[in-house]
Parts: C-alpha cells; structure tokens; sequence
C-alpha cells in the first residue's frame, strides 16, 4: 500500500481475528468464512460538479467495484498476501450530482487455489478469512 497516504482501515463482516496459524495447515483460518461473498454499499450525496474522483481498493481475495450500478473495475492485482495490492481507480465518469451509489462484491476464498495464495506468519493473523478496502477522494 505504498505510493498514497491511507487513511481508511480495512472493513469485513463481523468476526473475531484468529492467532497465528500453522503454515503448513492447508484447512482455511476460519471454516465459514471458506467460499464467502460480502456485499458493501454506501450511498454518497454530492452537491455540484465532480472535478475528480479517485479511489484506492483492495481485497482479501477478489472485488468487483460498481457506480451507480456500473462496473468500474475488479481486482485486486496478483499478488502476495505479505505484500498486498491497492489499485487505483477514477471514478468521476460515473458519479453525478445527487445520491450516487458506491457498491462492492468482494469474494473470501479462504483456502490456497491456484490463483490465491493464504498468508503466513504475521499477516495470516488478520488476512486469509477475507476484508475489503476503499479509500477515495472527491473534488467538486
């Protein structure tokens, strides 16, 4: 997450944060949360013209992002767990004045796959049983 100033926290259902698992132990860090897709919305007021928009997303382990119902872009990047991806996106092409809709599917694989790898050591204490990220700013 380097190259921006963060300043939103990583946000998921409600659940308690594991210990340190074993390495070696192929079974997810929590069983319900193997194969599991949270839903974020936020409504989003905006007075006058948007000059620029630009939000940061990421994901344990996969988003889909969407605009007023329109997707903007999915991810996040491969990558490994211990060193996770942030992408950007400008989202000003979607947003008008009035309520607008800022909304994610994001999907927890919570086991190893051939395209997701579960974290070890420090960050398997909180990341491998999923979490979503959005961080953005607004000028109008």
């Amino acid at each position: 997450m380097q190259g921006f100033d963060r300043r939103a926290e990583w946000v998921w259902r409600e659940r308690g944060i594991v210990g340190l698992p074993n390495s070696w132990d192929p079974r997810p860090r929590q069983e319900e949360e193997a194969n599991r897709y949270v839903y974020f919305r936020k409504e989003v007021e905006i007075d006058g013209d948007v000059r620029e928009a630009n939000v940061h997303v990421s994901a344990d382990a996969r988003y889909q992002l969407f605009v007023n119902g329109q997707l903007v872009g999915r991810g996040p990047s491969r990558c490994n767990p211990s060193w996770q991806e942030v992408d950007p996106h400008n989202i000003k092409p979607y947003l008008r004045p009035g309520r607008n809709v800022i909304a994610a599917l994001v999907h927890s694989y919570g086991r190893n796959c051939v395209w997701y790898e579960l974290p070890s050591w420090e960050p398997a204490c909180v990341f491998g049983c999923g979490g979503f990220f959005l961080q953005g700013d607004l000028t109008t």
